[in-house]
C-alpha cells in the first residue's frame, strides 16, 4: 500500500492564481525515494506554478548513450533522439495522470538548442504549457547518484533537497520493490544518498541549492513554501500568493505523517539503523537512541542477500526490469529491422542471371 507521503491530497493547479517567475531554469527535487518528493512536487506545482509530472527516470540513462545518435546538427540524427525520448514510459504516465499527450513533431519545431538538454526541455515545456506554466521541474530519486549529469545538461538548474528522517524513509520503502528491504541496507542507502546530495550542494552557488526537512514542511507548510518561493525566484509584490498559501496549504499536507518509525519499526531495527546512519541522522537534526547496534561482516552479508531476495520476490521488480531491458534492446531491434528492410529491397531489385538485363 502506498503511504500518504507519496500522495498529495490536493488539486493539481490553481488556475486563478498568477505568479511571476524571475528565473526559468529547471528545478530538481533531490532525495532518496519515499522522502516526500511527490508531495513537494505537487506543492510547487499548485502554488508556485512550476510544472511537475511523474518521475521522468530517463534523463541520466539517455545522457549516457546520447553519443550513439551522432551529430545532432543532422535532422535524421536529431529526429531519432526525439523519437526515442518520446517513447519513454513517463509520457504514458503523464497522459494517464494529466490527460496530456506529448507531440513529437512539435518538439522538433520548438527546440531551443539541438542538444539532449534542448530535447528534454522541449518535452517538459509541453507539459508546462498544458498546465498553464512557464517553468518545469523533476523529482526522480535515482538521479541522486548522477547529479553531475544533471549539472552538465542544465548548468543553471536549481536544486531543492528534501530531507526526511531516514527511519521513516526505510519504513515507507520496505514494501516497495525499489525499497531497501531491511534496516541495515536502508540505513546505508539513506546515508549515502543524503551525504552525496549535501556534497553536491556544497559545491553549488547558494542561489541554486537549498534544503528543507520533510517534518518542517508538515509542521509549517506555509513558512517552508514561502521560503522556497523566494529561493526559486517567484515574486509576490502584492502579497496575494502569501495569503493563498497561508489560507490553504495546511489542508494539503498530513501533519501527523512523521515519526512513524517509533512504533512501526522493531526496536532492534531502530538500533541497527542508528548504528549504520546515526551520525547522519544527528547531522540532519534527528534524535538518535543511545543504544546502537554495529553489525559484523557476516550479518552485513546476510542483510545484503536478504534485501536482494525481498526485491526480486516482488512482481513490480520484474515489470520494471523487463521495461529497462526492452529499452536496452530497442536500438538493436530497430537496427535489425532496418537491415531486413534493406535486404528485402535489394532482393526485389535487378539481379544477375536469367531474366536480368545484359550489359555488353
Amino acid at each position: 500500500m502506498r503511504t500518504p507521503v507519496e500522495q498529495a491530497p490536493m488539486g493539481d493547479t490553481l488556475p486563478d492564481l498568477h505568479v511571476t517567475h524571475t528565473r526559468v531554469a529547471p528545478v530538481f527535487v533531490l532525495a532518496p525515494a519515499r522522502s516526500g518528493t511527490s508531495l513537494l512536487g505537487a506543492l510547487l506545482r499548485k502554488y508556485l506554478q512550476i510544472s511537475f509530472g511523474t518521475e521522468s527516470q530517463f534523463i541520466v540513462r539517455v545522457a549516457r548513450r546520447v553519443g550513439r545518435y551522432g551529430d545532432l546538427r543532422h535532422d535524421a540524427h536529431l529526429a531519432r533522439l526525439v523519437a526515442d525520448v518520446g517513447r519513454e514510459r513517463c509520457f504514458t504516465r503523464w497522459e494517464k495522470r494529466f490527460g496530456f499527450r506529448v507531440d513529437r513533431e512539435a518538439v522538433m519545431q520548438s527546440l531551443g538548442t539541438r542538444t539532449l538538454a534542448g530535447v528534454i526541455d522541449a518535452y517538459f515545456q509541453q507539459l508546462a504549457r498544458h498546465q498553464g506554466m512557464v517553468r518545469w521541474g523533476d523529482k526522480t530519486p535515482e538521479y541522486v547518484w548522477n547529479l553531475g549529469v544533471l549539472e552538465r545538461l542544465f548548468p543553471d538548474a536549481q536544486y531543492v533537497h528534501i530531507i526526511r528522517d531516514g527511519r521513516d524513509v526505510a519504513l515507507s520503502g520496505f514494501e516497495q520493490h525499489f525499497g531497501a528491504g531491511n534496516a541495515y541496507t536502508a540505513a546505508r542507502r539513506w546515508r549515502a544518498a543524503v551525504s552525496r546530495i549535501r556534497e553536491f550542494g556544497a559545491a553549488c552557488p547558494a542561489d541554486r541549492y537549498t534544503e528543507l526537512r520533510y517534518e518542517d514542511l508538515l509542521a509549517d507548510p506555509a513558512r517552508e513554501l514561502l521560503q522556497l518561493a523566494s529561493f526559486v525566484g517567484v515574486t509576490d509584490g502584492d502579497g496575494v500568493l502569501a495569503r493563498r498559501i497561508r489560507d490553504a496549504v495546511r489542508d494539503d499536507v498530513r501533519a501527523a505523517n512523521s515519526g512513524k518509525w517509533k512504533h512501526g519499526m522493531a526496536a532492534r531495527d531502530q538500533r541497527v539503523f542508528a548504528g549504520e546512519a546515526g551520525e547522519w541522522l544527528e547531522r540532519c537534526g534527528y534524535d538518535v537512541p543511545a543504544r546502537r547496534v554495529v553489525i559484523g561482516p557476516a550479518e552485513r552479508a546476510y542483510y545484503e542477500v536478504d534485501a536482494l531476495a525481498r526485491r526480486v520476490a516482488r512482481p513490480s521488480y520484474w515489470r520494471d526490469t523487463a521495461y529497462r531491458a526492452s529499452l536496452r534492446a530497442a536500438p538493436a531491434v530497430r537496427w535489425l529491422r532496418r537491415g531486413l528492410v534493406g535486404s528485402r529491397s535489394q532482393a526485389s531489385g535487378p539481379v544477375s542471371g536469367r531474366g536480368a538485363p545484359v550489359t555488353r
